[in-house]
């Protein structure tokens, strides 16, 4: 066990971070339980925003604040894999993709947070029908660029959370580890087909929501084992040599 201080801090952020990212997620209006809507039915989005403005900010700036201390922590774990073996290689890939994905989402939840208060506030002085058609026309084109940096950092997300879970997986002993890393792996690839493949081409991206989710659910899951794991000093995470 090598708990020094920077592997306890980045475990306790990877954590938190973590689950902070994720109950924000779901608790977004529009996205998940709170007035879900399709993900192509950007009017309906726009409503459900205008109906839980209050949520909307909150979920926003605590969301980008949960996104920025899972950085930090994914960070932190990249110590681990400094080595040139094949694993080391993936898992520094996986490190690398689920940076540039949390990235991508810091710019995806400040567009969503633009697109809120351009409803709640509008953009200057005047009112009535035109100028309330017109925020209704931006913030349905803020939430379609918000939309597209959400399928970026998804598919960011899923090529990361493979690359950890097969650069770190052989590094672990228990049966039970190992088969959380394999679904998750599956999962995220068949997701990655959709993303990639089936949805630009045929705008179905809705019609797979529960595969989505549950390759969100289970790579975050792992990101929370591998935090557990650095905060404990678990010399499968923590850079130190681990036993044959």
């Amino acid at each position: 066990m090598t708990a020094t201080p920077q592997n306890r801090i980045g475990g306790l952020l990877l954590i938190t971070g973590t689950i902070l990212t994720v109950g924000m997620q779901v608790l977004t209006p529009g996205l998940a339980v709170i007035d879900f809507v399709d993900a192509d039915d950007f009017i309906g989005l726009g409503r459900a925003i205008q109906n839980n403005m209050e949520l909307s900010f909150v979920t926003t700036m605590l969301g980008v604040l949960g996104l920025m201390l899972q950085l930090y922590g994914v960070l932190v774990l990249r110590r681990a894999v400094m080595g040139e073996s094949a694993d080391d290689t993936i898992a520094r890939f996986g490190v690398m993709a689920l940076g540039l994905g949390i990235i991508v989402s810091i710019i995806d939840r400040t567009v969503l947070y633009t697109a809120t208060h351009t409803l709640e506030y509008g953009i200057g002085a005047g009112d009535g029908p035109d100028q309330a058609q017109l925020l209704d026309f931006i913030s349905i084109i803020l939430l379609k660029f918000q939309s597209g940096l959400n399928l970026m950092a998804f598919y960011a997300f899923l090529l990361g959370s493979i690359g950890l879970a097969v650069g770190f997986m052989t590094r672990f002993r228990a049966a039970s580890v190992k088969a959380v890393a394999v679904v998750m792996i599956l999962s995220c690839l068949v997701s990655l087909v959709f993303v990639a493949v089936i949805s630009p081409l045929y705008g179905l991206a809705g019609s797979f929501f529960t595969l989505f989710l549950a390759a969100v659910l289970l790579g975050n899951a792992w990101l929370v084992m591998l935090g557990v794991g650095l905060y404990q000093g678990r010399p499968e995470v923590s850079g130190a040599d681990v036993p044959a």
